[in-house]
């Protein structure tokens, strides 16, 4: 669904301005807006392939005049595209409509996006279209645009501010369909290319994302991130896929559903927002200062951190590509398995984040941490893949995802290119045998597959529970040894030129959020 962004959105949709170690945003006033080298590697991991048949490859031609930007190269893209993908952004192309792949029984969700060999080499990815997803996006002529498309047996996005300001920008893509908890628990995975070399920290990032919600708020809690996007309509949890120099981080967070942003103001915006006891919109977030106050255990969720029962580290199982690198080679499985009071994370099947003891009283606040009682009922809950960039994109970036599974049976698995002890020239390593020829299956068919493909060992996770923990438990005084050390800096923004108004701004530096006024051009006052 592209939303046309009306005044009272647009208050959403705030310029950025971004420092080294931190990222400013800006909504209207009192508002809020729209690897290391591998040990020695003796654990293996299953991957499943199937034999199927590969979306066409031809092509059309794009449209020689396209707007915006219709003859520039993207971020996220490798060149020359081989006659694979398409060069440019995708609306520049003809898409016709898609078909459907996706598998749905009773309360679980498969799809590959495998196309079949009389498939179209583009294809739509429409709000609710035959492929059964909802697409939500935000679209503002002359400052955002976006694209959504099945192409090469996976799906992709294309996104790009063409605006003056550094707008933040976020595309959600969700199967049409509410999912209950089984026994106790969620389970959520999807295959995404976050190592792409697009990729940056906080600035642009893959996100899968949890809430009852089934479709985006006029009203947004927290406009640096998609799981903000939720306000006043149900409380949402999030985790971020970001890439950073040293590899790959998660950071998960999740919002009540008062309506109040992060620091728990109720912005004059037009928005009602409920009593929550004056606490933070925001109730917890895994980074800085955030994660003590989390659970009474954040484990992993960084590069370094070594996987429970193996000799591997975060690093050996999450991708990275290296410049120019075609996405396939780190399209990892990403895994997440949701219960009452803890969050499980999985890259490739493998542990990377485990956080358990959500507290039912957070030491700071107050607030309940644990996933609300709402979401274990009949209705369910909707997931999310989104994808997002902050401070301004004005290349535009294209995202890669693939598989989206809920509820699977079965064992935890592999993204289908991964590989682990694989190691070919010039790529990234733990990649499997593949090849890049249009109309061709990327993945050898099953039984032709050189590589790894034994049994891993059994990982027992230390301290993993569900049982819910009591109102009494005392948080850690200080930050676990394995949580990720953040680094506290402050920058100063840099002014903006002819003010005419004056804004919120929520500079966040280390993991904390400081709400500020910055002054604003007529511009941006007066869109």
């Amino acid at each position: 669904m592209v939303l046309p962004i009306p005044p009272h959105v647009r208050r959403r949709m705030a310029p950025f301005l971004v420092g080294a170690l931190a990222i400013i945003s800006v909504a209207a006033l009192f508002g809020i807006s729209a690897g290391p080298p591998a040990a020695t590697i003796v654990q293996e991991l299953p991957v499943v392939r199937q034999a199927v048949l590969a979306q066409l490859s031809t092509l059309p031609a794009p449209d020689p005049n396209c707007m915006p930007l219709g003859t520039t190269h993207l971020e996220g893209q490798t060149y020359p595209t081989g006659g694979l993908e398409p060069e440019y952004s995708i609306w520049c192309y003809t898409q016709p409509s898609g078909v459907t792949t996706r598998v749905s029984v009773g309360n679980s969700w498969s799809d590959t996006f495998d196309q079949p060999g009389t498939g179209n080499a583009v294809e739509q990815l429409t709000d609710r279209g035959p492929a059964n997803y909802r697409v939500f996006m935000f679209e503002s002529p002359g400052r955002l645009k976006n694209g959504t498309f099945v192409n090469t047996d996976h799906w992709m996005v294309d996104m790009v501010d063409t605006s003056a300001f550094n707008l933040s920008n976020g595309v959600f893509v969700s199967p049409d369909k509410a999912f209950t908890f089984e026994n106790g628990t969620l389970v959520f995975e999807t295959d995404a290319a976050a190592g792409s070399d697009a990729m940056g920290g906080a600035n642009t990032f893959y996100e899968m994302d949890v809430t009852p919600a089934d479709h985006l708020s006029d009203f947004s809690v927290d406009t640096l991130y998609g799981y903000g996007s939720f306000g006043g309509l149900a409380a949402a949890l999030g985790c971020r896929l970001e890439r950073n120099d040293d590899g790959g981080h998660f950071v998960c967070a999740m919002y009540d559903d008062s309506n109040r942003v992060t620091g728990g103001q109720c912005p004059a915006d037009g928005r009602v927002c409920k009593d929550n006891g004056g606490r933070p919109g925001r109730v917890w977030e895994t980074q800085g200062v955030g994660i003590p106050r989390t659970a009474a255990s954040v484990q992993g969720g960084y590069p370094g951190w070594a996987i429970p029962g193996t000799s591997l580290h975060l690093s050996d199982v999450w991708r990275q590509c290296m410049t120019n690198e075609h996405d396939l080679h780190c399209r990892d499985r990403f895994r997440m398995e949701l219960t009452k009071d803890s969050i499980h994370l999985f890259v490739n099947g493998y542990p990377a984040m485990l956080i358990d003891g959500l507290y039912a009283v957070n030491p700071a606040t107050g607030a309940d941490n644990r996933i609300p009682d709402s979401w274990f009922t009949s209705t369910g809950v909707r997931v999310y893949d989104t994808s997002w960039f902050n401070g301004g994109q004005h290349t535009p970036v294209r995202f890669h995802w693939n598989g989206i599974f809920v509820n699977p049976t079965g064992p935890r698995t592999a993204s289908p290119s991964f590989c682990l002890g694989n190691a070919l020239p010039g790529i990234t390593r733990n990649t499997c045998a593949h090849t890049h020829v249009p109309g061709q299956p990327e993945i050898p068919l099953a039984g032709s597959t050189p590589g790894p493909t034994t049994v891993p060992p059994t990982v027992v996770i230390a301290g993993a529970t569900s049982t819910p923990v009591p109102p009494t438990a005392v948080p850690p005084t200080a930050v676990p040894a394995t949580a990720t050390a953040i680094a506290q800096v402050t920058l100063t923004p840099t002014a903006v030129p002819t003010f005419e108004c004056f804004a919120r701004a929520v500079e966040r530096q280390g993991g904390v959020d400081t709400d500020k006024l910055a002054p604003q051009p007529a511009a941006f006052c007066r869109p």
